[in-house]
């Protein structure tokens, strides 16, 4: 059985993060930023809710490049995993290149349908 823990955009259209564990892996999937009224926005500094070093993959839909670099930069090793899933070829592809040339991340941008086993 699996386990979702929704971190942002509950009740909010903004600070997209969820938490999906299952058999011992545990997937962050987006960290986004809120938005919006104060009361939200305040959540951004909040301590991060998961140790970053406890994450096996991260999967961003959709992220601000320098927001998202300056992110990553703060875990303290890679996960073993890192998925680019939203956005055009061009710029996901750059996005990719920066991430692993910035960051010696190993990043993937699965295709359609593309099945991976974490």
């Amino acid at each position: 059985m699996a386990e979702l823990t929704f971190l942002g955009a509950a009740r909010t259209v903004t600070g997209s993060k969820y938490l999906l564990e299952s058999g011992g892996a545990r997937i962050l999937i987006d960290c986004g930023l809120f938005q919006g009224l104060k009361e939200f926005r305040l959540r951004n500094w909040d301590e991060f809710p998961v140790p970053e070093d406890s994450i096996d993959a991260v999967v961003l839909t959709h992220a601000d490049r320098s927001e998202i670099l300056r992110w990553l930069g703060t875990f303290p090793s890679a996960p073993e995993h890192l998925y680019l899933v939203h956005g055009e070829p061009g710029p996901m592809d750059a996005l990719r290149e920066t991430i692993a040339s910035q960051l010696r991340w190993n990043v993937h941008t699965p295709g359609h349908q593309e099945r991976v086993t974490i």
